[in-house]
């Protein structure tokens, strides 16, 4: 497409190079991915970046042809789960589509919201099964319109934990968090149920051996409350990274209870988009692929209460798409540098039942079960803000809250 500034018209025999393409200047499905990866870069002979051809191709947005997604696709090497049960299975989400909900199910017995309620299969399975409700759909083989009844899940991905990151929660083993979680994610694909097999899975870890043992089981994404940059699990880099899975990179600072000042790094948004970007560049760097990252602000770790309602109201600003450097250039190394790691990356909020809900409503004493009402109004503020996923504890009533705002805010 371009090799740097330069301008190459050259003949080998029969074929032609010609650098820049003759026709890149016209082409959305080019210049698109081109805009996420040098969006400052200054076309040679057009004397116009990429971002500002994109936009004359577009009508500065208006009449955009391709929408980015994220695949879901089981790395061979690792599972062996028998594919033949996820047999038509979407292999991607569309990002805009629709806001997708992601289901906590913690298998631990000391979570600060569920902690024991599902930490036998059968009691998991259960509530897995909960998420199954009818779905009326007009009959297409039929002459008439007479609606029939099908089913649908209400979750597009189910979370598995088996370690809990509550503030002075139990140390426990890699072979303890793997005996949680490897069974249900087993039971789960083993379903008879065609839509519970199918259902997407995420492991909520942060151990190398973890994630393997997960991802072998039939899990499909990894979710990591350190971005994976835990000290000591260095291995959970490599794991994603040669499985090629999805994975989702949460801000955290340590101990969720603790070092909740930004003040040095110009407030909490900016503390977010400094650290969390460090660690995300850091797994771009060591071959993590773009497109399978999702980023989370992590909500309730390390955040004041202020600092939670700020992240909600300024959600968009922290993947903005502004090049951390708005200088055009014709160098090609410098306008990769110059895009943010955390630009227009897809966002996940889970703010479900979190304390400084609890907090807001003034009633911090209640249950963590008592904040589902403001759990819903926190998660339409977020899907307002441009959230992708919402990661709920209570399923219907984080189904019902996506139905509403959607309709609000988002195309079917």
């Amino acid at each position: 497409l371009v090799y740097s500034s330069e301008e190459v018209d050259e003949a080998s025999g029969v074929k032609k190079l010609i650098l820049p393409h003759e026709r890149v200047h016209e082409r959305e499905f080019v210049l698109r991915p081109l805009a996420d990866i040098i969006p400052q870069f200054v076309h040679p002979t057009l004397n116009l970046s990429v971002e500002d051809l994109l936009k004359r191709v577009t009508n500065g947005g208006k009449n955009t042809t391709l929408r980015k997604v994220i695949p879901f696709i089981p790395a061979k090497a690792l599972t062996t789960v028998d594919e033949e049960k996820r047999d038509g299975e979407s292999p991607y989400w569309v990002w805009g589509e629709r806001t997708r909900i992601m289901a906590v199910l913690n298998t631990t017995p000391d979570s600060f919201s569920d902690g024991g309620d599902h930490a036998v299969v059968d009691d998991a399975m259960r509530f897995v099964d909960s998420f199954i409700i009818p779905s009326k759909s007009s009959s297409r083989a039929s002459s008439t319109s007479t609606p029939t009844t099908t089913q649908r899940s209400m979750v597009d991905m189910i979370d598995i934990g088996g370690y809990s990151t509550r503030p002075g929660a139990k140390e426990i083993s890699p072979k303890e968090e793997i005996n949680r979680v490897a069974p249900l994610i087993k039971a789960i694909r083993s379903s008879a149920n065609p839509i519970t097999s199918r259902t997407l899975i995420s492991v909520d870890t942060f151990r190398g051996s973890v994630a393997q043992a997960a991802l072998e089981a039939g899990a499909d994404v990894v979710n990591d409350v350190y971005a994976l940059t835990r000290e000591g699990n260095d291995d959970i880099l490599n794991v994603v990274r040669e499985a090629g899975c999805p994975v989702v990179m949460m801000h955290s600072r340590g101990d969720a209870g603790e070092d909740k000042d930004y003040d040095d790094l110009g407030g909490v948004i900016e503390g977010i988009k400094v650290e969390l970007g460090k660690k995300v560049q850091r797994a771009l760097d060591a071959g993590v692929r773009r497109w399978n990252v999702m980023v989370d602000p992590g909500l309730g770790f390390s955040k004041t209460v202020e600092g939670n309602l700020t992240i909600l109201r300024r959600l968009p600003d922290i993947t903005a798409s502004s090049s951390s450097s708005s200088a055009k250039s014709r160098s090609l190394r410098s306008c990769v540098r110059s895009v943010h790691p955390l630009a227009d990356m897809p966002v996940l909020v889970g703010s479900s039942r979190k304390s400084y809900l609890g907090k807001v409503i003034d009633r911090d004493h209640v249950s963590a079960k008592e904040r589902d009402a403001a759990t819903v109004a926190a998660h339409t503020a977020a899907i307002l803000g441009g959230a992708e996923v919402v990661r709920v504890h209570d399923v219907v009533g984080g189904w019902d809250g996506v139905q509403v705002a959607d309709g609000l805010w988002r195309k079917s």
